[in-house]
């Protein structure tokens, strides 16, 4: 890992203790699901929703469950969410 331009020392020094930091952390996760996948033991479920990046906001964000709706009708045919609200 280099410097980049115009980075000074602090600042490169900083960035790669946080790399190595991330790297450690993220071995030491792997292994530790590694070990309960191995032993049966159930692994966490995290939901993640992630952002959206819709053209309605210049930022990214999250939908309403009320919007996420209003999108889903919007999708042309074959959409499923669509289909079961029209069953409805």
């Amino acid at each position: 890992m280099s410097r980049m331009h115009g980075e000074r020392q602090e600042m490169y020094q900083a960035r790669r203790a946080f790399a190595v930091e991330a790297h450690i952390a993220t071995m030491a996760k792997e292994a530790e699901y590694a070990l309960k996948r191995a032993n049966g033991i159930p692994l966490p479920v995290v939901e993640v929703t992630p952002a959206c990046t819709c053209s309605l906001r210049p930022y990214p964000h999250v939908h309403s469950d009320e919007e996420f709706r209003r999108f889903k009708l919007r999708m042309p045919p074959g959409n499923e969410e669509r289909e079961r609200y029209e069953r409805q």
